[in-house]
């Protein structure tokens, strides 16, 4: 019985012995030290193989502008075209003197302008030095917006004009039942050039006032039979009456 028990003890304890876990057995020391150096090897080549370089996109080239054209500006010489005579004076307005008349269908050249009002400054055609010139009668043209401005001259104060010369006359009578009527027609030659008018004299009394630049005078009066007939032509302006030109004449 006892044997018995032993016997079966005995397998029961050789069962479990197999079943228990077996430790792993160690390598050998130049095993392991293989394994290292493989180990560090491996390592060395990964640190070592780079990285493939990302691709950068490639940039186009700017395209390179043509220089920008320098716009050079056109000029033309600023000119004035007349379409009625026109006084061309030493300032602007009737207080300067006339220093020539400038003839319809001429063209001028403009130099200058003054800040206000419609006048030009122009080269005198007859000497080339500069007149005013009121724009009434006159069309611009040409680059005017580059021209100076020019401030006019103090005004001066005028001397007389000169006075008509050359007075002719002609007068036709014709008896009218109880006097005479007559038509008399006056001509003068126009020697002022700073003249605001004429004015004619009929027998010694004023007749009427006629324009700067007239030359000439026309009309009928009544006149007792056998009277003579006075007229005088005289220039003025601010400053005074130049001397008179003077006709006398009797009807037949």
């Amino acid at each position: 019985m006892n044997l018995a028990r032993v016997l079966t003890f005995l397998a029961l304890l050789m069962l479990t012995g197999c079943n228990l876990p077996q430790a792993s057995p160690v390598p050998p020391l130049e095993a392991q030290a293989a394994t290292l150096v493989a180990a560090t090897l491996n390592a060395r080549t990964m640190m070592a193989t780079p990285t493939a370089a990302q691709s950068m996109p490639t940039l186009a080239p700017t395209a390179t502008l043509p220089p920008t054209a320098t716009i050079t500006p056109t000029y033309a010489t600023p000119l004035l075209k007349i379409s009625e005579d026109t006084n061309c004076r030493t300032g602007p307005g009737q207080d300067y003197e006339i220093v020539t008349v400038i003839k319809a269908g001429k063209q001028v050249e403009i130099i200058g302008r003054p800040p206000t009002g419609n006048y030009w400054v122009v080269k005198n055609p007859a000497d080339s030095n500069p007149c005013w010139l009121w724009g009434e009668y006159a069309t611009p043209s040409g680059s005017i917006h580059i021209l100076p401005s020019i401030t006019p001259p103090p005004t001066a104060t005028p001397g007389l004009p000169a006075a008509p010369s050359n007075l002719r006359y002609n007068f036709i009578c014709a008896y009218n039942g109880v006097g005479t009527d007559v038509t008399t027609t006056l001509e003068w030659n126009d020697n002022a050039r700073n003249e605001k008018g004429y004015r004619i004299y009929r027998n010694g009394s004023f007749a009427i006032e006629l324009p700067p630049n007239s030359t000439t005078f026309a009309e009928t009066a009544a006149i007792p039979l056998g009277a003579t007939m006075n007229y005088s032509v005289e220039a003025f302006n601010d400053t005074g009456p130049s001397a008179r030109a003077s006709i006398s004449f009797t009807c037949p």
